[in-house]
């Protein structure tokens, strides 16, 4: 896996941390900021 491939984990698996941190779960989150709830980062 590239550096910036690994960044990029990192970076979605310390967001999801601090939704589930909020108390919500992440189809409520991605509603909230107005996200497809099928978006995922590529």
């Amino acid at each position: 896996m590239s550096d910036g491939k690994i960044r990029d984990q990192a970076y979605w698996e310390a967001h999801l941390e601090s939704i589930t941190r909020e108390g919500i779960d992440t189809k409520a989150h991605a509603q909230r900021e107005r996200i497809a709830v099928s978006s995922r980062p590529s």
